[in-house]
């Protein structure tokens, strides 16, 4: 590669809440241990009487369990920022934090003077916003229960419900609203630039990602916030992927691996500061890593809405690497959500790409540690891809018995592996609908 150019961008901060782990270092430990955090959700999250069935019945999951972040950090983490539980959503508490552990050592006067823009990727609301919907149907359900001939009987079931629903009070509005957390970040810092939030399904974190990059090379901003996060482990959830039958259908998330039986959901918030090189030198900022590249591409009408195609895999590896040496991979973090078909096309999709290289690349996918974060899927695999270069190490994917296809060019290490003599790392993510992300990490 040649050497840095003046406008390539980098990461100068990084944060995270995700499941067993609310910052980088214990994120770190749990992958360097690979330790997942997927297990039963709870029924404080919901009722698992009315939804959970294993015979895969209308209206029913068929699975519970899910990698998520328990209440007791979501309240501990509250009191730390001073956010009312009651008035903030867990979708607030937990980008706020990740944007806090992010920002920690970032100039506050650089963030007020400069241009700073907030673009973060999420896929949908907080969990909450299902059930506040029905609760501001109360009066209409309450007219309806009326008619019935054990009104009264039903009448106190529902009040009993309903208060134990708002457990003492009612969210603000705008704070259920997805871009009510780019207003408290900006509020907070005192910011000025362009805020918005980007969807492209499970690639929202890259795609939101990518739009901080160029924000930067056309100076359209001179710092970005930019990550992804998700909190929607409500039931609602649970059932459009049961019904999908994508679900896993044991008791952990398996990529690549022949046992595997689909993908389990995540929750978490990652954020990452975004600046010019240029700029990090002059303010003295600590490189984390240079991105450069972040890329997309289509499937076209190869792909539909829930297959992917190789085609479109293969075109954003080849647009990412147009002009880098794919002999520097160090490791490539994957999509690997533990479904049949996907695994199988990304494996498929990394053996062609790496045929003519020098060495066999180890990959891995982190979904099997925290789960499938979906709009903050891709930013928890930068995130890992950055603490291995800061600790000179790829974590293990222990849980790995055989390939679901077999492959030349790549390999899932069970064991971590040393970081040699190269200096990339490629990170993938893919979204519904043929949505295809690569964006490659270089160590500065």
């Amino acid at each position: 590669m040649e050497k840095f150019q003046g406008n390539d961008v980098c990461i100068v901060g990084y944060g995270c809440v995700l499941p067993d782990a609310e910052n980088p270092e214990k994120f770190w430990s749990n992958l360097l241990a690979g330790k997942s955090s997927i297990r039963p959700i709870p029924s404080s999250r919901w009722d698992k009487e009315l939804y959970l069935s294993e015979e895969d019945a209308e209206d029913k999951s068929y699975s519970d369990l899910a990698a998520y972040i328990d209440e007791s950090v979501i309240g501990s983490l509250s009191q730390k920022l001073g956010m009312d539980q009651v008035r903030h959503t867990r979708l607030n508490i937990i980008a706020m934090e990740a944007a806090r552990q992010a920002l920690q050592k970032i100039s506050n006067e650089a963030l007020k003077t400069r241009k700073t823009s907030i673009i973060i990727g999420c896929t949908s609301h907080d969990e909450h916003l299902c059930s506040e919907i029905f609760l501001e149907e109360e009066q209409s359900l309450k007219q309806h229960i009326s008619k019935s001939e054990n009104s009264k009987e039903l009448l106190e079931i529902y009040d009993s419900y309903l208060s134990s629903s708002r457990k003492g009070g009612k969210p603000r509005l705008q704070t259920l609203l997805l871009t009510s957390i780019g207003n408290m970040i900006q509020e907070k810092y005192s910011l000025n630039g362009d805020n918005f939030i980007v969807d492209a399904a499970c690639a929202s974190s890259h795609a939101a990602i990518g739009e901080a990059v160029k924000q930067l090379h056309s100076y359209s901003a001179d710092i970005a916030i930019t990550g992804g996060m998700d909190a929607d482990l409500a039931p609602e959830a649970f059932l459009m992927f049961s019904k999908a039958k994508v679900l896993a259908k044991g008791n952990s998330c398996l990529p690549f691996d022949k046992r595997s039986t689909g993908m389990i959901q995540g929750e978490g918030a990652v954020i990452f500061v975004l600046k010019r090189l240029e700029d990090a030198v002059k303010d003295k900022d600590a490189i984390h890593g240079v991105i450069i590249s972040c890329r997309a591409a289509s499937d076209g009408r190869k792909g539909s809405l829930f297959s992917t195609s190789s085609e479109g895999q293969l075109s954003v590896l080849e647009k990412s690497y147009a002009d880098i040496d794919r002999n520097s991979m160090e490791y490539v973090e994957c999509h690997g959500t533990g479904t049949s078909l996907g695994d199988s096309t990304e494996l498929e999709s990394l053996d062609r790409f790496f045929e003519n290289s020098h060495k066999k690349i180890p990959i891995g996918s982190v979904k099997s540690i925290v789960g499938h974060t979906k709009g903050a899927a891709g930013a928890a695999g930068l995130l890992k891809c950055l603490l291995a270069m800061k600790y000179n190490i790829i974590p293990p994917s222990p849980y790995l018995n055989e390939l679901q296809n077999p492959v030349e060019n790549v390999y899932v290490n069970n064991n971590p592996v040393a970081i040699g003599n190269g200096s990339l790392f490629g990170i993938s993510s893919f979204g519904f609908g043929g949505i295809n992300y690569h964006l490659v990490l270089e160590r500065y």
